[in-house]
C-alpha cells in the first residue's frame, strides 16, 4: 500500500504541473482572441475568424508572443486575411 501511495505522489506532481500549464495556455489563448476581436471591431471588420499559427514566419525569435491568422470582411465586404502577433503585456500587432 505504501508503494502505491508514493508512486501516485511521484506521478501526481508532474501531472498537476502539466494541467496547470495547459489551463494557463488556454486562458492566454482566450485573452489573445478577445483582444484580436476587439482590435478588429475597432477597424470595422466583420465576420472575424481567428486561428492560432504556431509556426508563423519569425516565430523562432519572438519570445513570449503568439501568432495568429485573422480572416475577415472589410468595410467593402471583401474577404481578407492578415497575420498578427500578440503578447501578454503588449497589444495586437498587425503584419501587412
Amino acid at each position: 500500500m505504501l508503494f502505491i501511495k508514493s508512486t501516485i505522489e511521484a506521478i501526481g506532481l508532474p501531472v498537476v504541473g502539466l494541467v496547470i500549464v495547459v489551463v494557463m495556455r488556454v486562458a492566454i489563448h482566450r485573452l489573445d482572441v478577445s483582444r484580436i476581436f476587439t482590435a478588429a471591431r475597432r477597424k470595422g471588420w466583420k465576420d472575424v475568424v481567428v486561428k492560432w499559427d504556431p509556426f508563423a514566419p519569425g516565430f523562432l525569435f519572438e519570445n513570449g508572443e503568439r501568432h495568429y491568422v485573422v480572416t475577415f470582411r472589410d468595410r467593402s465586404m471583401q474577404s481578407r486575411t492578415r497575420r498578427c502577433k500578440t503578447g501578454l503585456l503588449t497589444g495586437v500587432f498587425w503584419a501587412d
